[in-house]
Order: structure tokens, then C-alpha cells, then sequence
């Protein structure tokens, strides 16, 4: 997609980390305005922190060549019109690791306030994301993600309208936090069903074929409620609230027939294996620790959140197979490990 369409007429534009591998495209008007745009750049590890940091500053007084958005319309700016009202600017992001085609512009006013986010999606796959995030965003107990503000046809594909999150990052942790329990808990849930026909133990028994019925044995003996599940549960898609609950971003793989505890055992997996660099067996002992400990939930027995956990990876790996994900990255070769039970 290219960027001119989502940024103003004769707009002046820097890339970073350069034009040659454009990840993070932010206006250039000046010094103030470039260093702020850039924190929209991803960074979660000590590392990828740092070279935020340094890319900040190399786009404050270093920011490379500056081209010009040579178009005679703000797509953008009219796909807004009646939403953002005050928009004047935009910061995009174009993750080229994320095959499904998904783009996030942040909308800034004049002053450089940040007031609302889009998100792109041209691909087919990523335009399912969009409507399902939608539809999900429209589902959820007030102030638990932002409020999707417009929904439509956008360019060759589908945009949704957000509003910003008011809040600082979370920062990776290792451990189920009483915040991150009680964000949880807060999510719709149903009365308990057994494991044979709930729908989405159902559905992934169907997905994995005889793949995964070891772990299901170890849940049959009792009946588990259906909920409202992210589906991408990590510290990167967490914003702490200024009165220090948790609000969450990015429900594009959310779930309204989801199963208890895989949102946890996601994001254990995520913070061990991705952030620390955990091996396979830490980070199963780690989040079976965690699981089953937890006074807040109704804990589990050892053997049944082991199974949560392979269950939790599987999932895992296949929406990154989905999303175009090599099976030979690192963090792939580690969740195919745990729940092949091959640690």
C-alpha cells in the first residue's frame, strides 16, 4: 500500500528506520513532532527499548531524507471526516513482518495530540481481523479496550476507527499480576459446559484432528464456561490506566466462544518465550507455577494446566502460521515444542 494515500497533501515525510526498509513513516514537520511521532515505533525486550530510544533520536535530529506525500488528496483525512474532526497528521506503521497486510495510522491534531488510531487492513486475512475486532470492541464491559468509533471500506480494503487509550505501557512481566487476573475476570463469561460441546474445545479438536487429544483427556473431568477471549494476550497489547487498572489493545483475534485460562497462559508464554528467551521447559514450569497458584481464579490441578498451556501454544503457532509466520523461527520451534509435548 503506498503511504501517500493515508498522509495530507504535499505532506513532508521521513521513514525510519530508513526509506530502504520503511517500518515507521512520521511527519517531518519539526524537531518536537518527529521525536514524538517515533515512540510509535514497536519495542517490548531491554533491546528493542533501546533502539527505539536511538531511532527517536535519530529522527529528532537526524531524520534522513524527507520526501513529499505528491498527492491532491488526504484519503486518510476524508475516511476521518465527522470521527477526527481536528485531525491534521498522522504517524503510520507498517510492520513488514506482519504478512497479513495490516496498517496502523496515528491521528494527531495540530498540536500534536494524539486523538484516535486507524487501522488498515488490505489483505483478505486482515480485513477478517478488522470486522472481528469490531464486532468484538462492540461486545466488551466499558472501559476494557478503546470504543470503535467507524468501520468501512477504505482504499482496496477495510479500516476501523479507534480511540486513543489514555495510559503507559505495561511492562513484560513474568508472573499473573492481581491487575492482569482482575482484567481477566472482568470478561463475560457463561455457566460451565462440558468439554464435549464446548464450542471452542470443538473446534479446535476438529482444527488439530488426533493432534491434541492427549490434552484434552486431561480436561474431561469437569465442565469449563465459555468467554470472552483476546486471542493475543501479551504486555505489548496492555495499557495501564491512570487508576492502575489495565486496558487492552489489538482484539483482532478475540474470541466470544473462548476457553478459560488460554488468555492467561498465553501471555506467560508470550513474556517467557519472546521477551526473556526462555526455553520450552522454563516457560512451562513457569506459567504451570502461576496457573495453579493463582488464588484469584479457581486454580487448577497441575496435569489439567499443563494441557491449558499446550493448548495455549497451539494456538499460538497456528495464527502465526496463518499470518505468513515461518515454522522455523525460534519462538515457533518453541511452541510446536510444547504442545507436541517434544520438550
Amino acid at each position: 500500500m503506498d503511504w501517500v494515500n493515508f498522509f495530507p497533501p504535499q505532506a513532508r515525510v521521513c521513514a525510519l528506520p530508513s526509506w530502504k526498509a520503511p517500518y515507521l513513516y512520521i511527519p517531518a514537520d519539526t524537531r518536537k513532532l518527529r521525536w514524538e511521532c517515533a515512540e510509535l515505533f514497536p519495542g517490548w525486550r531491554p533491546s528493542g527499548r533501546l533502539r527505539r530510544t536511538l531511532l527517536r533520536i535519530k529522527a529528532a535530529y537526524m531524520p534522513g531524507q524527507i520526501r513529499t506525500a505528491n498527492t491532491e488528496r488526504w484519503r486518510l483525512g476524508e475516511f476521518v471526516a465527522g470521527i477526527f474532526d481536528s485531525a491534521h497528521t498522522v504517524a503510520l506503521l507498517s510492520n513488514p513482518r506482519n504478512f497479513s497486510g495490516k496498517l496502523v495510522a496515528q491521528i494527531r491534531n495540530k498540536n500534536g495530540a494524539i486523538i484516535g488510531y486507524v487501522k488498515y487492513g488490505g489483505r483478505e486475512a486482515a480485513r477478517k481481523r478488522l470486522q472481528n475486532e469490531y464486532a468484538v470492541l462492540n461486545a466488551l464491559p466499558p472501559d476494557m479496550g478503546p470504543t470503535p468509533l467507524k468501520f468501512g471500506n477504505f482504499l482496496d480494503g477495510t479500516a476501523l476507527c479507534l480511540s486513543p487509550l489514555a495510559g503507559t505501557e505495561l511492562m513484560p512481566e513474568t508472573y499473573l499480576s492481581p491487575k492482569i487476573v482482575a482484567f481477566i475476570n472482568k470478561l463475560p463469561a457463561s455457566d460451565p459446559h462440558p468439554l464435549d460441546s464446548h464450542p471452542w474445545a470443538c473446534r479446535i479438536r476438529e482444527q488439530a484432528g488426533n493432534e491434541l487429544e492427549k490434552w484434552f483427556e486431561k480436561l474431561e473431568n469437569r465442565k469449563w464456561p465459555i468467554v470472552l477471549q483476546h486471542g493475543d494476550f501479551a504486555p505489548w497489547n496492555l495499557i495501564v490506566a491512570p487508576d492502575g487498572s489495565l486496558r487492552a489493545l489489538d482484539w483482532e483475534y478475540a474470541n466470544t466462544e473462548g476457553f478459560p485460562y488460554i488468555d492467561f497462559a498465553y501471555y506467560l508464554l508470550q513474556t517467557d518465550l519472546l521477551v526473556h528467551r526462555k526455553s520450552p521447559s522454563a516457560a512451562i514450569e513457569n506459567a504451570i507455577e502461576f496457573i495453579t497458584s493463582c488464588i484469584e481464579i479457581e486454580p487448577l490441578d497441575t496435569f489439567s494446566a499443563r494441557a491449558i498451556i499446550a493448548l495455549a501454544a497451539y494456538e499460538q503457532y497456528t495464527k502465526s502460521l496463518e499470518d505468513g509466520h515461518s515454522p522455523a523461527t525460534r519462538v515457533q520451534k518453541c511452541r510446536l515444542s510444547i504442545w507436541k509435548d517434544a520438550v
